[in-house]
């Protein structure tokens, strides 16, 4: 049995789940491996202690071999992480180790996905350290006041991890000049989940019932770091005939309030992960409508994967990372988003459906767990056996 302990920068009990949630449930899941994931501190965890989450106060075990930790934090995370840093990572540790005393972890894996564990990576003596990176730390916009400090830490990650992992192929391209081990693993998503939406036989949700078609469709946090809402406003507006639906988490912007005045956009609210495939069934294409900024430059969005998982032809900004997929349809300007979504709206044969499903194959998370398990010996060798 291998003990891992995960830094993500994300809880786990994110709206839209991602890499951190996924890779450490598939890791417990085997068997193998059990999974301390320390959630971000924050003034929640705090609810979490209050209400005594599991048997162990801010313990929570929502899987066989894969435990929470909740860290409470007197004030707003951000506030404290900007301001007063050292407590922040002092409460960090202090938390973990009592953590994963209690749970018998001795010499764990440590497998961060946040550069800021370098501020203590030495203090928490792990065996093995695994460094994995999903997004341009640096060019975040909420790190955008500690941009230098950030780069610095990013750095410093990268060089002291054992081993380098790479969503995306520019992250890949940045990095493997400054570790040996560096690799490009790609991001996954549920394929089986997403493939219900071939199946014809979900029921349309309540809230698509009557909308006209064809449905342009999106699902994902509608925020003005990563969506292109002047793009998305021109689709609307050059396009009255088609429905545009924008399903996710909402970040209160302008942008966003002046696209809800558009007739034929539909924003649907935050929805969970397995209540999506009614959703994307009813898409006619999918998109991406990011804005080419230099952190969306460093992404593989997963919900890429999704789509085609449902088998929807797919229309995305040319992010570099999917760029190189033949079953997506890249368009650089407005125009040719539009030009493409009507050329998308006709390549519903057969065959380009069991194409783009093949890819979506390749990128499971079972996929993505076996290639990485298979780089990195040190994982492999604990879960022979177990897959």
């Amino acid at each position: 049995m291998t003990d891992i302990i995960c830094f993500p920068d994300a809880t786990w009990d994110a709206p839209l789940w991602t890499n951190r949630q996924h890779m450490m449930l598939r890791l417990a899941r085997t068997g193998a491996f059990r999974i301390l994931y320390v959630n971000p501190p924050a003034l929640g965890a705090v609810r979490a202690l209050v209400r005594g989450k599991g048997s162990n106060g801010l313990l929570e075990q929502p899987e066989a071999q894969l435990w929470v930790l909740h860290l409470p934090l007197p004030a707003p995370n951000r506030i404290v992480r900007n301001r007063l840093p050292q407590v922040y990572d002092a409460l960090t540790l202090l938390g973990t180790r009592i953590a994963a005393r209690r749970l018998g972890f001795e010499r764990p894996m440590i497998w961060s996905y946040s550069p800021f564990v370098a501020n203590y990576l030495h203090d928490l003596a792990g065996e093995f350290v695994i460094y994995d990176c999903v997004d341009r730390y640096p060019q975040l916009p909420f790190y955008a006041a500690r941009g230098a400090q950030v780069r610095q830490l990013d750095a410093q990650m990268t060089q002291q991890a054992d081993v380098v992992l790479c969503t995306s192929r520019l992250l890949y391209e940045e990095k493997q000049a400054h570790n040996p081990r560096c690799y490009l693993v790609g991001n996954a998503a549920d394929v089986e989940l997403f493939g219900q939406a071939r199946s014809g036989t979900l029921p349309v949700p309540a809230e698509l019932q009557g909308i006209p078609k064809p449905i342009i469709g999106f699902h994902g946090a509608l925020d003005n770091h990563r969506i292109d809402y002047d793009l998305l406003r021109t689709i609307a507006r050059t396009r009255p005939d088609w429905s545009l639906v924008l399903i996710g988490p909402q970040t209160p912007t302008p942008d966003l309030e002046w696209l809800t005045h558009e007739p034929n956009v539909r924003l649907i609210g935050k929805k969970a992960l397995h209540e999506l495939p009614p959703y994307v069934a009813q898409y006619d294409v999918a998109m991406l409508p990011y804005r080419l900024t230099d952190y969306v430059r460093g992404l593989s969005p997963l919900k890429i994967y999704e789509y085609l998982a449902a088998g929807k032809p797919v229309v995305a900004v040319p992010v570099p990372h999917i760029t190189a997929f033949d079953v997506v349809r890249i368009a650089p300007t407005p125009a040719a988003f539009i030009a493409q979504i009507e050329a998308a709206l006709t390549d519903t044969d057969a065959a380009a459906i069991a194409r783009r499903v093949e890819v979506a194959a390749q990128h499971s998370w079972e996929a993505k767990l076996r290639r990485v398990l298979e780089l990195v010996p040190e994982l492999h060798g604990a879960a022979v056996g177990a897959l």
